[in-house]
């Protein structure tokens, strides 16, 4: 009778071929711009252990990796789950709880690149993940005044970006507002705050607007629409489900971009050996994506 392989002999590393995606945004000079926001990222840096951690209204995030090397700055966040945590499920079919310890809990981690010369942060998009606007919350703790807020603006796609500055009118704007951009837009114009208002006053979830410029006029007033534009394009990544742009270059040529479709997004597949990539593979991932884009990055 042959003897039974052990149990450990039996585990074998799972191996995945799993897709990264990258997105990018640019710091806006509000709160000191690049420079000060730069300073911030240091300050949280210098910090150790759970001074690391930061609470903000979404939940708990934590500064893992951090590393600066010229104008690069690289690393990693997490977004902490305490409560509401999966089960694990086994082979069987059932289940088992994770098992945590007081003030412990599950974080989707978040590799991040800053470059303090082009203003522009490379960030793993993920679902669940830390996403930009809470990366701004987190630095607005560490620079001041405290009555500013860093601001980003999504880079879009060198076609998409060409059509919107082509516009030399805009003839609508539409834009669907969740509960979230009340936390992500910072400073709102008037227009924005209005429907903002209006929105948690009647106690809705979402809130779609079309504005349409009358037919017997060239198109919207520019610098107004393009102040809630940039508003709305600093929560695209949470608050703002979909931002329409349609306009004229010369009165004459009908454009559009969709400010959430055509952002410059990089897609990238890696091997992976467990079940998730190391921050290693997502750190080498965000800094292919950024290297291979600053011809149009700036």
């Amino acid at each position: 009778m042959g003897t039974q392989p052990s149990p450990t002999a039996q585990l074998v590393m799972p191996r995945s071929r799993q897709k990264l995606k990258t997105d990018f945004y640019r710091v806006t000079e509000l709160k000191g711009g690049p420079n000060n926001f730069r300073d911030a990222l240091r300050e949280l840096m210098r910090k150790r252990g759970r001074n690391r951690q930061t609470l903000l209204r979404q939940g708990r995030f934590d500064l893992h990796h951090c590393y600066e090397k010229n104008s690069i700055i690289e690393g990693d966040f997490g977004r902490v789950r305490q409560y509401d945590i999966p089960d694990i499920a086994l082979p069987d079919a059932t289940t088992r709880a994770i098992e945590l310890q007081t003030g412990e809990g599950v974080t989707e981690r978040t590799a991040f690149l800053f470059d303090s010369s082009t203003g522009v942060l490379a960030l793993h998009a993920r679902q669940g993940g830390v996403s930009a606007s809470s990366i701004a919350g987190i630095l607005d703790l560490y620079a001041g005044p405290p009555s500013e807020f860093f601001e980003f603006a999504i880079i879009l796609n060198p076609d998409a970006r060409a059509r919107y500055q082509r516009m030399t009118e805009i003839d609508s704007v539409a834009v669907s507002y969740t509960t979230e951009a009340r936390s992500t837009i910072a400073k709102p114009d008037e227009t924005t705050e209005n429907f903002l208002q209006g929105l948690e006053r009647i106690g809705g979830g979402k809130i779609d607007i079309i504005i349409h410029a009358p037919k017997d006029v060239m198109g919207l007033v520019s610098s107004m629409a393009r102040q809630f534009i940039g508003k709305a394009d600093t929560a695209r990544d949470r608050g703002v489900n979909k931002l329409r742009i349609t306009g004229k270059h010369n009165g004459d040529r009908v454009l559009a971009v969709d400010l959430i479709e055509d952002r410059l997004r990089i897609e990238s597949t890696i091997e992976v050996r467990g079940t998730s990539a190391s921050y290693e593979q997502r750190r080498a991932v965000v800094r292919q994506s950024y290297e291979s884009n600053r011809s149009i990055l700036g």
